[in-house]
């Protein structure tokens, strides 16, 4: 039997989409995405995407040239776990990754930086509950001290 794996990947950088099982964890799907999201295979999963909060605080950080690793590790990881700790509907999302036995699944954005995304969030979350999980990029999930 084949071992079910998460991918976490940037959706434009996935050149066939038949047979994948895709989430777009994306609060909304713009321009050449919403072609992509009509596909039968692919999902759009808001629950697992940043809150419009933590969004505009993103854009913001990134506007008074402030958003880098640190502010990433300090502020918005803690922002985007406390988040999904307190959202019951992204803790059910959570939970059928965790128990699914079935085909693997892309987990996707439009972030470029696996670094600084919060896919490598989710990542290192379901890797810590011994989930499999594959990161384009990045060579390790712990963080660097």
């Amino acid at each position: 039997m084949e071992v079910k794996m998460i991918y976490f990947r940037n959706i434009n950088d996935i050149e066939d989409y038949s047979g994948k099982e895709i989430w777009l964890i994306m609060r909304s799907v713009t321009g050449n995405l919403e072609k992509i999201a009509k596909l039968p295979n692919v999902h759009v999963v808001p629950e697992l995407a940043p809150s419009e909060k933590l969004y505009t605080d993103f854009l913001l950080w990134k506007k008074k040239l402030e958003w880098g690793q640190e502010k990433f590790d300090n502020e918005y990881t803690p922002c985007f776990i406390y988040q999904l700790s307190t959202d019951k509907k992204a803790q059910l999302k959570l939970l059928e990754l965790c128990k699914r036995k079935d085909n693997s699944i892309y987990l996707c954005c439009a972030c470029e930086r696996e670094q600084m995304c919060h896919r490598i969030i989710i990542a290192r979350m379901l890797d810590q509950w011994g989930i499999p999980v594959d990161v384009e990029n990045v060579m390790h999930l712990k963080r660097q001290p």
